[in-house]
């Protein structure tokens, strides 16, 4: 991962990100065409 990536997963339609030490979750939640759809879990 380049310095300042972020590891992100998209697991059934829901976009997964997490913070910079690869194992903790931020936020959850569907993104289309680069914006968030609805609203994010955190």
């Amino acid at each position: 991962m380049a310095s300042g990536a972020k590891k992100t997963e998209v697991i059934d339609g829901f976009t997964i990100k997490y913070h910079a030490n690869g194992v903790t979750r931020w936020p959850k939640g569907k993104i289309e065409d680069g914006s968030p759809v609805g609203y994010l879990e955190w």
